[in-house]
């Protein structure tokens, strides 16, 4: 049997500005959390999706008030620390799943968000010079009930869906870059 360890940890609950933290902390910090948090309210997350690029080590988190925030490590000694990268659009309630695509060639990464709105999200993100992420909201799908998952295709051009209502949705982009579902499977 394997032993997993805690390789790091941060708070994603509460943004972070990085500042050195002068003050010891009761246990022994890891490099990412030497820095002292601006607090705003804090958020459970309810889901996360790690980058599928190799390039740069980041993930995206959903929250219980609808946020959704892109992380990235930043790697700057003497701090090293998880920042928030980019503040995408926010849902009208809690976000219950996530979805990076793979870009296959693309410049850009695509996101989908979805939660107890019953909205589907597809953001595009393109990672910048000064480590942050650039970001438009290509599509606003309306779907009958929350989302409860979802998934992209192995080259991230039809995204799957799942629902209270038992179904499965597809979606693709049409050739005009509109995006529709294609076929509503019953699983």
């Amino acid at each position: 049997v394997e032993r997993w360890e805690t390789l790091d940890s941060f708070d994603a609950g509460v943004a972070h500005v990085g500042t050195p933290n002068p003050k010891p902390k009761p246990r022994e910090p890891s490099p990412s959390q030497e820095y002292i948090p601006k607090e705003v309210p804090r958020t459970p997350v309810t889901c996360l999706e790690w980058s599928p690029s190799g390039t740069t080590q980041a993930l995206v988190a959903g929250y219980d008030d609808g946020a959704v925030r892109i992380w990235s490590f930043l790697d700057s000694p003497p701090l090293r620390k998880w920042d928030i990268a980019a503040e995408l659009p926010r849902h009208q309630g809690r976000v219950h799943a996530l979805a990076w695509a793979p870009s296959m060639g693309r410049s850009f990464d695509l996101i989908a968000t979805g939660g107890t709105d019953a909205q589907i999200l597809i953001i595009k993100v393109k990672a910048t010079a000064a480590g942050g992420f650039q970001h438009e909201t290509l599509a606003d799908l309306s779907c009958p009930n929350e989302i409860s998952r979802l998934q992209w295709n192995l080259t991230g051009t039809i995204l799957a869906s799942s629902g209270d209502d038992g179904h499965v949705r597809l979606w693709k982009q049409t050739a005009g870059g509109t995006w529709g579902p294609t076929v509503v499977p019953h699983p």
